[in-house]
């Protein structure tokens, strides 16, 4: 069911900031407090407090406000307040505007920002994309919420590449979005239908709107109201009060709320580009290597230090280019491969090896050519048979031999040994 009414602005806006389980000091001068998410982005809020001289209570020096110090911050009206934030401090800041008051700001991220922290190189058997994301998510301590995207891969490649950049292009690839909250990684497809949490109604509720219906009768835009905790990603509200072209649900892709003096806010943003759900290609590079990665999940790997090339299919094909070994690799899913190297060229198949020609095949060689089966016949046949040996031919059957024809046999030389 849909929540139709807003917190009426008669009521006083409270905020509660948890530093490490605890409570922030009541003496601590919060000036504003704000607080973003967005599809595909990691959550962040700032927390500005203000700076008094000659206080004994300084917030410039307290050791619980350093960076790496858990942080949840909750909005509300009267004793009524709801979790907006939950996440970690990263970073604080010291700013002065001339008069010489200071302003100590809180810079703040969702536990998910440890997915962006490192360039990463794995393989990935036998597992669908929702298996690796949430695999992947674990390896953090960090809990997931992943729709199930059904086809299992053989092998999948992660090529020099941030964890969180590899999670958003396989979301990408099985048309999900991806939106932490409060340290559980969510993937899943937009929600194309289902009850507002809110309904926004001109003239009533909204502050400030922007609206764009595009050609194919798709809506973004923004709409501000009076501050409120539900509003979460991926869930619906409803505008009315404009037209019948504008009226009507939309899906929450941003969420922004601004407390600032005693005034607080919340921002929605709706719509979703074709560049978020199919990007054309992504391209990571770190120093000499870079990647290329195709909503479809084809890998073009670039090494320019070691002059490689690795081409890569979802399936576990592969082509490997290599200047550094003097060799070219193609290996297919099923095992069977080709290597072009200094020593010459290699076949390997799991099954069997075909060659077919409409003319002629020729097999030619400065040295020895061996034929050998170590489990079955060896068989040659043909209208006419000429084996010839210019110094001499050998015929010889362990057990048995047999020489003989439906026709004429002749059996001639120089000299005729029998027995």
């Amino acid at each position: 069911m849909s929540k139709t009414q807003l917190i009426k602005s008669t009521g006083l806006v409270n905020f509660e900031i948890i530093i490490n389980g605890k409570p922030l000091a009541d003496a601590y001068n919060v000036i504003s407090i704000e607080v973003s998410r967005e599809v595909n982005s990691i959550p962040r809020a700032t927390v500005a407090i203000a700076i008094v001289p000659g206080e004994k209570l300084n917030p410039g020096t307290d050791n619980a406000l350093i960076p790496g110090s858990e942080i949840e911050i909750k909005l509300g009206y009267e004793q009524n307040t709801g979790r907006v934030f939950k996440g970690l401090i990263t970073a604080q800041s010291i700013r002065s505007n001339g008069t010489g008051n200071h302003v100590l700001s809180l810079h703040s991220q969702d536990e998910a920002i440890e997915l962006t922290k490192e360039m990463k190189s794995n393989t990935f058997e036998s597992l669908s994309d929702s298996q690796i994301i949430q695999q992947i998510v674990s390896e953090y301590g960090l809990d997931s919420e992943v729709e199930n995207s059904g086809h299992e891969f053989p092998q999948l490649i992660q090529y020099q590449e941030k964890d969180w950049d590899f999670i958003l292009k396989r979301a990408a690839a099985n048309g999900m979005i991806v939106y932490p909250e409060d340290g559980v990684v969510k993937v899943e497809r937009p929600l194309e239908s289902g009850s507002s949490v809110l309904n926004l109604t001109n003239g009533m509720d909204i502050n400030d709107i922007e609206l764009t219906l595009a050609s194919n009768q798709q809506k973004s835009g923004r709409v501000v109201f009076q501050g409120s905790s539900i509003p979460m990603i991926n869930t619906i509200i409803n505008i009315s009060g404009f037209s019948k072209h504008f009226d009507g649900d939309v899906l929450i892709t941003r969420v922004r709320h601004l407390l600032r003096e005693g005034n607080w806010k919340t921002e929605v943003g709706f719509g979703l580009s074709a560049d978020i759900l199919h990007p054309s290609h992504t391209m990571a590079t770190s120093g000499a290597a870079s990647s290329i990665l195709t909503r479809s999940g084809l890998k073009i790997q670039l090494d320019d230090e070691e002059n490689i090339v690795n081409i890569l299919t979802p399936n576990g094909n592969t082509c490997v280019l290599s200047d550094r070994d003097g060799s070219i690799l193609l290996k297919d899913e099923h095992g069977n491969e080709m290597e072009m190297t200094a020593a010459g060229i290699n076949l390997k198949s799991t099954r069997d090896i075909t060659l077919d020609a409409t003319g002629n095949i020729k097999l030619k060689a400065n040295q020895k050519i061996d034929i050998k089966s170590s489990g079955g016949e060896v068989s040659i046949d043909g209208l006419n048979v000429i084996a010839n040996g210019q110094v001499s031919a050998t015929v010889k059957g362990g057990a048995k031999a047999e020489l003989s024809a439906g026709g004429q046999t002749t059996v001639k030389g120089a000299m005729v040994m029998i027995n």
